[in-house]
């Protein structure tokens, strides 16, 4: 995602790189054959540092262009920010498989992100 970055807008990619550092701070927690993953509990605590600072940085990407992408990114943030703090609370115990359902539905949201970057180029 975002390899042509000098073609998106400046505040959206600030946006985007939040969003990716938090992405990457879940999908460190899933155990691979070489090391056991993230705690959770960190993954997690990672995860909502980088949606708050996303959702942060979000306010300088005001593009009249296209209210309905940073609507769209806005809501993101803000249903993924609520479903990390519900996973945070109730803290399942999970298998492998588990984690890895459990994670991907709590990433999927974010996807309109690579949609808005298709759009802004």
């Amino acid at each position: 995602m975002f390899r042509r970055r000098s073609a998106l807008p400046d505040p959206f990619v600030r946006v985007a790189e939040h969003v990716e550092a938090a992405k990457e701070a879940l999908v460190g927690a899933m155990p691979t054959a070489r090391r056991p993953g993230t705690p959770l509990a960190e993954a997690i605590h990672r995860f909502e540092e980088e949606v708050a600072a996303a959702r942060s940085a979000l306010a300088a990407w005001d593009d009249p262009r296209h209210p309905e992408l940073r609507a769209a990114c806005e809501q993101a943030l803000h249903l993924v920010a609520g479903g990390a703090q519900r996973l945070r609370l109730e803290a399942p115990a999970l298998d492998f498989e588990g984690m890895a359902i459990v994670l991907g539905d709590l990433i999927a949201p974010l996807d309109v992100f690579q949609e808005a970057e298709h759009r802004l180029r």
